[in-house]
């Protein structure tokens, strides 16, 4: 299971890390991160991501932090496809 969980995170992060207009917050290394991606898409708040990725039916939040970034957690329940979706939606994302 752990496994899985870390494949997903590390397909989705790889991705994010390619695209020009997403800044990735969240550490490559599967030793240094595991089940949430934090990320930026330049200049679109946070809270817009989140909302742009409910509307295509993709779960996502922010961070709670003074400093916020939008956020996505791959997990068990999730399968390549949703994963592929959730990259095709972040990578489309223009302000």
């Amino acid at each position: 299971m752990q496994q899985r969980i870390h494949a997903l995170n590390t397909r989705v992060k790889e991705a994010l890390a390619e695209m020009p207009h997403v800044k990735l917050r969240t550490p490559l290394s599967p030793e240094l991160s595991s089940g949430m991606i934090c990320f930026d898409v330049d200049d679109i708040e946070p809270g817009q991501v989140v909302e742009k990725l409910r509307e295509k039916g993709i779960i996502a939040s922010t961070t709670p932090y003074r400093v916020v970034y939008g956020r996505i957690a791959p997990g068990i329940v999730n399968n390549e496809e949703e994963v592929d979706a959730c990259i095709r939606a972040i990578s489309e994302m223009r302000a």
